[in-house]
């Protein structure tokens, strides 16, 4: 029950006390803990940030620095430094999955949905990524980021498609962080 009087006292001292009807009437543990872990000290300073206005030209827009491929003069060098790199385990992949396939109509992780072509999106991702074990002999660390709602149909996906071939110990799962949503008023939207 101290923790609960410690999330009274947050709540209280952040004026998000409406949260506490969920608390009462759930006495979730689960909850309790999520309030424990919020940062609500940081969530209002960003919260301020957001009313500071910006002078930001919309009409002004320019081209990002790039260096065109065809006009690199040593061109082999990079490809070898790459090539080092990725053959010392230095190169890694990052999938951001941590949406739902709503849009397609799809109940479920967005990187399970099955395309027209028979292939689940994460199947494509796979093959493309297990092209450098073909050329340069390793499975690159790939790192896929999930949320709350989907890392467990992600992984369970994945152990059921034998992760398509590639190397699990080389597949990481991390999920994204969250923040609460807040009203106009700064009030945490439950």
């Amino acid at each position: 029950m101290q923790d609960q009087e410690l999330v009274k006292d947050k709540l209280k001292k952040y004026n998000q006390e409406h949260i506490l009807s969920y608390l009462e009437n759930n006495q979730n543990e689960e909850l309790t803990k999520q309030i424990m872990d919020i940062d609500l000290d940081k969530i209002v300073r960003l919260y301020k940030n957001t009313a500071i206005k910006k002078d930001i030209q919309l009409n002004k827009i320019s081209p990002i620095d790039f260096i065109d491929e065809e006009k690199i003069s040593d061109k082999e060098k990079y490809i070898k430094i790459a090539e080092k790199l990725i053959k010392g385990e230095q190169y890694a992949v990052i999938t951001m999955a941590g949406g739902q396939g709503t849009r397609l109509g799809f109940n479920g992780p967005k990187g399970t949905y099955k395309l027209k072509n028979g292939k689940y999106i994460f199947q494509i991702l796979a093959e493309n990524i297990k092209k450098a074990k073909e050329q340069y002999g390793v499975f690159p660390y790939w790192y896929i980021m999930t949320s709350y709602e989907n890392n467990e149909q992600t992984i369970s996906f994945f152990e059921e498609k034998n992760y398509f071939g590639y190397d699990k110990n080389k597949i990481k799962f991390f999920k994204q962080g969250e923040l609460p949503i807040l009203t106009s008023e700064r009030k945490n939207y439950c």
